[in-house]
């Protein structure tokens, strides 16, 4: 029997392996560290990227929204909007506008230079670049046949909003009787 006369317990090939023990821990413990930073880093990208594409969202809905409500307070039987569009890819003064008829606007939608600036003034309280394209879909059929009664219009609305390098579409539907 082999006993170190210092430490009675210990055998000769024993020394040493404490140092090796402590070494593969901290060692454990750095790659675990490591690999926790990198997740963190790519969790706080991620939610970064989150924070901006609901930005995004809700800038192009507002933009929907408030497209809208002028609407709404516009008599379009009169008045036409430079960024409303009808069947024939015109506005109200029968030039024809650089988007797509309604048919083909799958085509078109994501091209920049389809989408109008005109609508941009409006939206001043819209953080970043906020663009919209209005389409009419025409008249809606309906029951009555009553010749007095107004006709329902039905239109849709996309709105487009670009912000920190993404984008947001939204699309709404909207239905006006004049």
């Amino acid at each position: 029997m082999n006993i170190n006369p210092k430490n009675p317990c210990a055998s000769q090939n024993e020394r040493g392996s404490v140092i090796v023990i402590a070494l593969v821990l901290l060692v454990l413990l750095t790659i675990i560290g490591i690999s926790a930073s990198r997740t963190t880093e790519i969790e706080t990208m991620i939610a970064g990227n989150e924070r901006v594409s609901k930005q995004n969202f809700y800038v192009a809905e507002g933009a929907t929204l408030q497209a809208a409500q002028i609407m709404e307070l516009t008599d379009l039987e009169f008045v036409g909007l430079p960024w409303l569009m009808d069947e024939q890819n015109t506005n109200s003064g029968g030039t024809p506008l650089p988007a797509a008829s309604y048919s083909k606007i799958s085509e078109h939608i994501y091209k920049h230079e389809n989408w109008t600036n005109d609508f941009s003034s409006e939206l001043s309280d819209l953080p970043g670049e906020a663009r919209v394209i209005g389409l009419s879909k025409g008249i809606v059929p309906t029951t009555s046949w009553k010749m007095t009664t107004s006709k329902v219009y039905e239109f849709e609305i996309y709105g487009r909003s670009r912000l920190r390098g993404g984008e947001g579409l939204v699309s709404v539907g909207y239905r006006k009787a004049y």
